[in-house]
């Protein structure tokens, strides 16, 4: 039989054995990847778009980062891509864009 004191101490390990892990698993976590913006008309950009207005990372399919003005693209738009006004992250800017609305 274990006495008492031997048992709080097991419960106690197990405690803090389990804090550990929680801790552990929440900084070890994966990031979230970024969304994608195409910009060529071939692929659909509404995800990244929503992402991009939401001040989200974005990256273009190469790599780089998106900035926070667009210019001289092609968007192809499969999906609903509006942000409500609450969300969107400003100054976000599009110049001389072009968009293919397929929905």
């Amino acid at each position: 039989m274990i006495s008492p004191i031997n048992e709080w101490w097991i419960v106690g390990g197990f405690a803090a054995l389990t804090v550990l892990v929680v801790i552990a698993a929440r900084l070890f976590a994966a990031s979230p990847e970024p969304a994608i913006l195409y910009g060529n008309g071939l692929r659909d950009d509404a995800p990244g778009l929503r992402a991009w207005q939401r001040g989200e990372s974005v990256q273009w399919v190469g790599g780089a980062p998106v900035e926070r003005q667009l210019h001289g693209c092609t968007f192809l738009v499969l999906s609903d891509w509006s942000v409500p006004d609450a969300e969107i992250d400003h100054p976000r800017t599009m110049v001389n864009c072009e968009f293919i609305v397929k929905y």
